[in-house]
């Protein structure tokens, strides 16, 4: 068996494609912060500053779930997933 633990939106994204199964995490998490992190070559970058800037957008307007609603998707599995 394996265990992976990742925030609840990964593991729910992926418990859709995967025989995984998501289970809540047995102590309550603080919430996750994301970064986007480059190169200082690439801060100028008239590209990447444009794919920062989707990214920033698209992560804004992202539901956000709730994390007690993760269920068991595919029955029994070799992976477990334990969702915040």
């Amino acid at each position: 068996q394996l265990m992976f633990t990742s925030c609840w939106h990964f593991a729910q994204h992926y418990a859709n494609f995967l025989p995984i199964v998501s289970v809540p995490a047995p102590e309550a998490f603080g919430k996750m912060r994301f970064y986007l992190l480059w190169h200082d070559r690439a801060q100028i970058s008239p590209a990447n500053s444009w794919l920062r800037q989707q990214i920033i957008s698209v992560a804004r307007n992202l539901q956000h779930p709730d994390p007690s609603a993760a269920v068991q998707t595919h029955g029994p599995s070799d992976t477990i997933s334990n969702s915040i």
